[in-house]
């Protein structure tokens, strides 16, 4: 059954009552009595817990005045004809077109459908529903009103939750940039951080390498000042023995030759002994191929005389005739084995300090070389008072040492490893074999070892 519109006379003042939370519903119409018999019918209605409150216009303009002020507005009642005949159409086009307000429910309302044809309408325009005043019954304006609050209130919702979600993807996306950003800074940071700790580490490689060719040059200056004591005192004796021959009368062309001849032996011993030095500390910056047994022999040529000074025989062990080849730093390596037949003969000393003279233990160093393979491995063995278990490991390591101040360093050891396995790709290690200790160097080797050789003794 129909309900009429007319119930009893009212006001619109009657209707502005606080909004609150409430439902804004504007009215767009140019007949008063319209206004009224809506609010008459709608007045008492609530909808999800929430009341009505009206907005009235009574042209175009004035709804299009509204309207942006109440953006919020939930629902407008329009009539299409008022001041024109299109005029409602020109408010739904500004709605949806200027203010891009997508969300607020349009139901017209018109009493000349004939001018604006329904589907027409609601293809061209934004349209929620489509009504003749004459069929709105007071039921039928609650549906319209009821469904139509509920689907902006289910488009708001959406809206609010798409915007908190927009909202979290860019506080997110703002973090993560953030957290990038601080990223790359730690990384340029830790990037600047590296590069000086590298620097500071080869910078400090440098002065140990250093260092270490000083503790070598004054290693080698002992042993020329050793070589150089015979043949110098040979000169001494020759030159002394030049009065005695005036004195008796023994100066001829003979004696002259003899005593020229002897001078230029001394003199061309000395420089001899001056070019071994020479090319001993010689700084090699390119990788070569040089063979390791006659690297080791002119290491040992070197220390021989200092070594058999010192009452330490040297057992030299390889087969002749076979080539040990590598590739690698000529000097470097020679410095390695100077460095460990030091080692031997500084322990040997300082076994014998701990004997006594009836009880001393002749000093034996023992070199070996022998083809292993793809391998070269160099034997260095020693009786002297070795190495305790307890620092067997720390031996390689910067500035240790069980010298004292005056004969260890603390980093012969060190640089002789990083020589080895770091330059060379080879490796360095040392055992104890009960008596002494025995340090092994191996490298890589060019070519495999086949013939059979001898062992030499110096």
């Amino acid at each position: 059954m129909e309900e009429d519109f007319f119930y009893e006379e009212t006001t619109i003042e009657d209707s502005l009552i606080n909004p609150g939370e409430k439902w804004k519903v504007m009215i767009v119409d140019d007949d008063e009595e319209v206004h009224k018999v809506t609010i008459l019918a709608l007045r008492n209605m609530v909808i999800k817990d929430r009341g009505l409150h009206f907005i009235h216009a009574y042209t175009a303009k004035e709804a299009i005045g509204l309207i942006t002020q109440h953006p919020d507005t939930s629902l407008i009642l329009l009539d299409v004809v008022m001041e024109t005949e299109y005029a409602g159409l020109l408010v739904v086009d500004f709605i949806r077109n200027e203010l891009k307000n997508s969300s607020v429910r349009i139901v017209l309302r018109t009493g000349q459908p004939g001018q604006a044809p329904e589907v027409e309408i609601i293809k061209k325009y934004d349209i929620n529903d489509y009504k003749e005043k004459s069929e709105l019954t007071t039921q039928k304006l609650f549906t319209t009103l009821y469904s139509s609050i509920s689907t902006y209130n289910d488009i708001v919702t959406i809206e609010k939750y798409k915007n908190h979600l927009e909202s979290l993807v860019q506080q997110r996306t703002h973090m993560l940039i953030e957290k990038t950003e601080a990223l790359e800074d730690l990384n340029r940071n830790l990037e600047v951080k590296v590069k000086e700790e590298i620097e500071k580490r080869m910078y400090s490689e440098r002065m140990l390498i250093q260092k270490s060719r000083l503790a070598s040059m004054g290693e080698m200056l002992s042993v020329i000042a050793h070589q150089w004591k015979q043949p110098l005192n040979g000169m001494y004796l020759l030159i002394q023995d030049i009065e005695d021959a005036l004195d008796f009368g023994q100066i001829d062309r003979n004696y002259i030759a003899n005593y020229v001849s002897e001078g230029k032996n001394y003199i061309h011993f000395l420089d001899r002994t001056v070019n071994d030095f020479r090319d001993f500390l010689k700084v090699g910056k390119k990788r070569d191929l040089f063979d390791v047994a006659n690297a080791v022999k002119e290491v040992l040529g070197l220390l021989s005389g200092l070594l058999k000074n010192l009452q330490i025989e040297v057992s030299f062990d390889i087969h002749e005739g076979e080539s040990y080849i590598t590739d690698g730093y000529e000097n470097e390596f020679k410095h390695v084995v100077l460095n460990l037949i030091n080692n031997s003969r500084d322990a040997i000393i300082q076994r014998n300090k701990k004997e006594t003279d009836d009880n001393k233990t002749k000093g034996l160093i023992e070199i070996r070389i022998i083809g292993a393979g793809s391998r070269i491995m160099v034997t260095i063995t020693d009786n002297g008072c070795g190495i305790p278990e307890d620092i067997a490991d720390k031996i390689f390591e910067p500035y240790f040492t069980t010298k004292d101040d005056e004969t260890g360093t603390g980093i012969g050891l060190y640089l002789s490893k990083i020589i080895i396995e770091k330059n060379m790709g080879g490796r360095l290690y040392v055992t104890n074999p009960g008596n002494g200790v025995s340090f092994t160097i191996e490298l890589v080797a060019e070519h495999s070892n086949t013939t059979e050789g001898k062992k030499n003794t110096g």
